[in-house]
């Protein structure tokens, strides 16, 4: 079953949850403000309460997600995309958010926005990736996320690494259990 914008806003992303999950694991390793940064995947929006409004573009291929998003927080700017190309110019962004996308989207299609991410990332820029992640060893979360969650692409950390690996260089900062059942990963990429 599909939740409502409101509904997924409510009960899997709500404020507090971004606020001292999400918001404090990037900040303390990333410095969002003053940055210009993209968020791809921004679903309802509420990653970018970590950012300048003027400095923010949230992208996602979900229309009713993104109408959700321009009413939730009107000083931010939010665009349904229906195709691989990003609407920026190039070497525009600080730093490209992904956080729980990826594995939403089959590899080959992934693939033509990493093309993107490297044409719009500034030369120093960062990507920042958190995502549910299969981990050896962890057979049972491993099963439990295959099973529960509605991405059907979720990748080993190898498999991850390998989307990145012709443009970036990748650094793992962080490997983690959310709640009881879910690995994460937090990494980021940097233009080679």
């Amino acid at each position: 079953m599909r939740l409502s914008p409101f509904t997924y806003d409510k009960l899997v992303r709500p404020r507090i949850f971004v606020k001292k999950y999400i918001s404090n694991l990037i900040t303390q390793k990333f410095k969002l403000k003053g940055k210009k940064v993209l968020d791809f995947g921004c679903g309802t929006g509420s990653n970018c309460l970590m950012c300048e409004p003027s400095l923010y573009l949230g992208i996602d291929a979900d229309v009713t997600r993104i109408r959700y998003a321009r009413k939730k927080f009107p000083k931010y700017s939010f665009v349904a995309l229906n195709k691989p190309a990003i609407p920026a110019k190039d070497n525009y962004f600080d730093y490209i958010c992904i956080l729980a996308t990826i594995h939403h989207i089959p590899t080959h299609l992934f693939l033509q926005y990493v093309d993107e991410f490297w044409r719009v990332l500034k030369p120093n820029g960062r990507i920042i990736v958190i995502e549910p992640c299969l981990f050896p060893k962890t057979w049972f979360n491993n099963h439990f996320m295959k099973l529960f969650d509605r991405g059907k692409f979720i990748r080993s950390e190898r498999k991850y690494f390998e989307l990145f690996k012709e443009k970036f260089n990748v650094t793992v900062h962080k490997r983690m259990r959310k709640l009881l059942f879910y690995n994460e990963l937090l990494f980021s990429a940097e233009k080679k």
